[in-house]
């Protein structure tokens, strides 16, 4: 019955292309995304955390285009019981990567940042993510001489660039206020 269940909630989450972590069995994730998430645990273990359900730490969309879901993992999204800020970054934000779904139920590491936040906007043709930045990435060329409280910050997308594999920031252009 179970199993039916998480079928279920699987195929409604591939059709709306974006679905929380809560609804699918962390046992159906792709080997190499289950991976990903066991060094998050260990980490938080080593930290003296336990490590919690974390519901919000994987979102599903087809980010590439090919009708498979791809994966983000928002590491500021992780619960690490009694250890909380053991996998932050402190002012420079958290851990976000990107995993490329593929056949047989594969995904592959094509994005690893430590970003502000993390957004997938599905108000377009297509979900399109959005990741939030400062300073030099928001074209904010003084960053470095002024103190953290005057940095610019922004929201960017990513584009997928599939002859490199990997995420790239779209133009400044296209940068949107962070939301």
């Amino acid at each position: 019955m179970r199993r039916a269940l998480y079928l279920i909630l699987g195929i409604v989450g591939a059709l709306a292309a974006q679905q929380s972590a809560a609804a699918r069995s962390p046992n159906s994730l792709p080997l190499e995304l289950r991976r990903y998430i066991v060094e998050l645990n260990n980490s938080c273990k080593e930290a003296g955390g336990a490590p919690g359900k974390s519901s919000n730490l994987v979102k599903f969309a087809d980010l590439t285009g090919d009708a498979v879901v791809d994966y983000v993992v928002d590491v500021s999204a992780y619960e690490c019981g009694g250890a909380a800020s053991a996998l932050s970054a402190g002012q420079s934000g958290a851990a976000v990567a990107v995993f490329v779904g593929g056949p047989n139920n594969t995904a592959v590491k094509a994005y690893d940042n430590t970003v502000y936040g993390v957004n997938i906007d599905e108000s377009g043709p297509k979900p399109r993510l959005y990741i939030d930045v400062a300073a030099l990435d928001c074209g904010q060329k003084n960053a470095a001489k002024l103190p953290f409280s005057s940095w610019k910050f922004c929201s960017r997308p990513l584009d997928w660039n599939a002859a490199k594999n990997t995420f790239v920031f779209a133009p400044l252009a296209e940068a949107r206020p962070v939301r």
